[in-house]
């Protein structure tokens, strides 16, 4: 694989560090939106609760938390849940769309 693209591609996320236990084994957990500007990298703790990720994805790309929908493989991600909970692992994407709500 040509290097330059790898350092590329690997840039094209920005990467946040969200707060965790020391002795807790950490994990990249990727999150996309619709757009370039929303595509975001966790490298958080794997027994963190994701609502800290969800709440912190909404605050960067200024999304409303209750019309926001995460889904890993097409399953809803219940907020309460921990990375380890769904098993996840390093590199996992987790989707983000905003729900429209129609008047």
């Amino acid at each position: 694989m040509d290097r330059r693209k790898t350092v590329r591609a690997a840039t094209e996320w920005t990467m946040i560090s969200l707060s965790r236990v020391k002795e807790e084994d950490p994990i990249v957990v990727k999150v996309q939106g619709q757009t370039q500007a929303e595509k975001l990298c966790y490298w958080m703790g794997r027994e963190t609760k994701l609502h800290y990720l969800m709440r912190d994805y909404c605050e960067r790309t200024g999304g409303i938390l209750e019309y926001m929908r995460f889904h890993v493989d097409g399953s809803r991600v219940n907020p309460n849940k921990t990375p380890s909970d769904l098993g996840l692992e390093d590199g996992d994407i987790i989707d983000a769309n905003s729900e429209h709500i129609s008047g």
